[in-house]
C-alpha cells in the first residue's frame, strides 16, 4: 500500500524568508504541527493525478522566490533525477493564505489543477512550509531515511532560495540511488528487459574482497556545476557508507582529461578507497562563483557528501580551475591526518609542474602516484609531516646538478693543492717598489700612471623564491561545522 509521508512547519505568517534557522522541522515547543513519518492511511481522495503523467514541469514558482538562473538549474537537476530514477522532485511556492489552513487539501487541489503527479517528493514554500511524498516515491524512502533526509534538507536553509537548493540536493542524491522502474517512466524505458536467472546459477558470490570495477559504480548525473548556494557555507552532514556510493571519484566538469583514460583512473582510485578507507577525488570547474578556492572546495565536499563513512567522510579532494589557474587540495576526516598541511604543500608543488604546462593527464597521474604513497605512509603510522619529511626523489635534473656540483667541488680542491705546491717551490719574490731597480744618482721617476689591463666580474646566483612568496597558502580550514587540512595556489 502506498503511504503518504508529510511534514509541516510554521515560521510565522509570510515572514519565513527573513527568519533565521528555519528548515523542514520545527520543535513542538514552537507550536508546529510535525508529522515526520506520519502515516495518514491510504492516498487521500481528492481526485489528484497519480502515477504517470505527460506533465514535465517540476518548478511552480508562483511566489517568485527563485531567480531565473536558479530555477533553470533546479529544473535540470529534477529532469536528471526523473531520467535516472523515475522519481519526481517538485517545488511549489505560493502566497495563498489558504495553504496555511490546510496544506494537504490545498496541495491536492493545486496538483489537480496543474496536472501534477503526487507520486513525487514535493516542497511547498510559503507562509508555512510543507514537505510530502506519496505513492511509489514514498515507498522508496524508509521512515528512518525520511527523518534523516528532512534533517539534511534543513541545514542552513534560512531563506526560500537556500531551502530550495538544500531540498533538491538532498533528495536528488537519495532518489538516484533508489530508482523505481514503473511502467512508462524514462528509467524503465531505458532498461532492457532482464530474464530471471535460474535459481541454481552460482556465478555471483555473496561477498568479495575485490574492489568494485569502475564500470559497476553508480555514475552520478553531475548536471550543473553549482550544486550549492552561491554564498555562505554548506553545512556538513557526513559522507557515504561504502566505496560504490562514494563514486565517481573523477568529476571532470571542465572536460580537460582524456575521456578514454577516465575509466582506468577511476578503477585505480576505487582500489585506493577500498584499501585505505579514504576516498580520493579530483574535481575540475571553470567558475568558483566569487568564492575562494578553499571555500568552494569545502562547499562542494559537504554538499555532495563526499568521503567514506557516514559520520567521518574520510577523503581528500584536488580542485583544479583551468580558467583561473587555481589548484587546491583538502583533506577531511582520516584524510586530514594522511594529508597534513605539510604534506599538502609538497603535493601542490609536485602536481602544479605538469599542470603549469597544461598537461592535464600528467597532472592527474602524478596526483594518483603521490596519493598512493601518502596513504601507504599514513597506514604505516608515519604520515608525511615536519617530523617525517617527504624524501627528495632522484630525477635526471637532480642527478646532473649533483654531478656538476661534485665536479666543481673537486676542481676547486685541486686548484688549492696546486697553488700550495707552487708557492712552496717558487722562492723568487717581487720587490715592493721600482726604486729598488734604480741605480743611485741615475734618472729619477718624477711621475706615474696606473693602467688597468684586466677586469674581473663575479656572478652570484639569486636564491630561488621560497614557498612564502610563491603564491602558495595553506593551513587548517573550517567550514560548515567541520575542518579540513587545506592548501594550494596558482599553477
Amino acid at each position: 500500500m502506498n503511504m503518504r509521508k508529510k511534514i509541516l512547519f510554521s515560521a510565522g505568517a509570510l515572514a519565513v524568508a527573513l527568519a533565521p534557522a528555519v528548515g523542514f522541522a520545527l520543535p513542538e515547543a514552537a507550536g508546529a504541527e510535525v508529522s515526520p513519518t506520519a502515516v495518514c492511511g491510504s492516498a487521500p481522495e481528492h481526485g489528484v493525478v497519480r502515477g504517470e503523467t505527460s506533465n514535465t514541469e517540476f518548478i511552480y514558482d508562483d511566489a517568485d522566490y527563485l531567480e531565473a538562473k536558479q530555477e533553470a538549474r533546479l529544473t535540470n537537476i529534477a529532469k536528471a533525477v526523473w531520467q535516472t530514477s523515475g522519481h519526481r522532485i517538485i517545488y511549489i511556492s505560493t502566497t495563498d493564505p489558504a495553504m496555511e489552513d490546510d496544506p494537504e487539501a490545498w496541495l491536492d487541489d493545486y496538483a489537480k489543477a496543474h496536472n501534477i503527479s503526487l507520486d513525487s517528493v514535493i516542497l511547498v514554500a510559503g507562509g508555512v512550509n510543507y514537505t510530502t511524498t506519496d505513492g511509489q516515491t514514498s515507498d522508496a524512502i524508509s521512515d528512518a531515511d525520511w527523518k534523516q533526509l528532512l534533517k539534511k534538507s534543513k541545514t542552513a536553509a534560512d531563506t526560500h532560495t537556500k531551502r530550495a537548493d538544500s531540498f533538491f540536493m538532498t533528495f536528488a542524491d537519495y532518489l538516484n540511488k533508489h530508482p523505481v522502474e514503473r511502467a512508462g517512466s524514462p528509467a524503465a524505458a531505458s532498461q532492457p528487459a532482464k530474464p530471471t536467472p535460474p535459481p541454481e546459477e552460482p556465478e555471483t558470490p555473496a561477498a568479495s574482497n575485490e574492489p568494485a570495477d569502475s564500470a559497476d559504480l553508480t555514475q552520478t548525473e553531475l548536471g550543473d556545476i553549482i550544486k550549492f548556494p552561491d554564498e555562505g557555507q554548506v553545512p556538513y552532514v557526513g559522507g557515504q557508507p561504502d566505496v560504490k556510493s562514494a563514486a565517481p571519484f573523477i568529476r571532470d566538469h571542465s572536460g580537460v582529461f582524456s575521456k578514454s583514460k577516465i575509466a582506468g583512473w577511476e578503477k585505480q582510485m576505487t582500489a585506493l578507497a577500498d584499501k585505505y578507507g579514504i576516498a580520493p577525488y579530483i574535481v575540475t570547474v571553470d567558475d568558483f562563483s566569487d568564492q575562494t578556492p578553499q571555500q568552494w572546495g569545502a562547499n562542494y565536499y559537504n554538499a555532495n557528501q563526499l568521503g567514506l563513512g557516514e559520520k567521518d567522510a574520510n577523503g581528500v579532494i584536488m580542485v583544479i580551475n583551468p580558467t583561473s589557474r587555481d589548484l587546491w587540495f583538502m583533506g577531511h576526516g582520516d584524510g586530514e591526518k594522511a594529508f597534513t598541511v605539510y604534506g599538502i604543500e609538497k603535493l601542490y608543488y609536485h602536481v602544479k609542474q605538469p599542470l603549469g604546462d597544461d598537461k592535464w593527464d600528467d597532472g592527474l597521474e602524478v596526483y594518483l602516484a603521490q596519493v598512493a604513497d601518502y596513504l601507504e605512509q599514513w597506514k604505516a603510522g608515519t604520515p608525511y609531516s615536519e617530523s617525517h619529511p617527504l624524501p627528495h626523489p632522484m630525477t635526471l635534473e637532480s642527478t646532473a646538478a649533483g654531478a656538476a656540483g661534485a665536479a666543481a667541488l673537486g676542481g676547486g680542491a685541486g686548484t688549492l693543492v696546486m697553488r700550495r705546491i707552487r708557492k712552496k717551490h717558487d722562492t723568487a719574490q717581487l720587490q715592493a717598489g721600482a726604486t729598488y731597480y734604480v741605480v743611485p744618482g741615475s734618472d729619477q721617476i718624477t711621475g706615474s700612471n696606473d693602467v688597468f689591463v684586466n677586469e674581473y666580474t663575479t656572478q652570484v646566483l639569486r636564491p630561488k623564491s621560497s614557498s612564502s612568496d610563491s603564491g602558495y597558502s595553506g593551513g587548517s580550514f573550517s567550514s560548515g561545522g567541520t575542518s579540513f587540512s587545506s592548501g594550494g595556489g596558482k599553477f
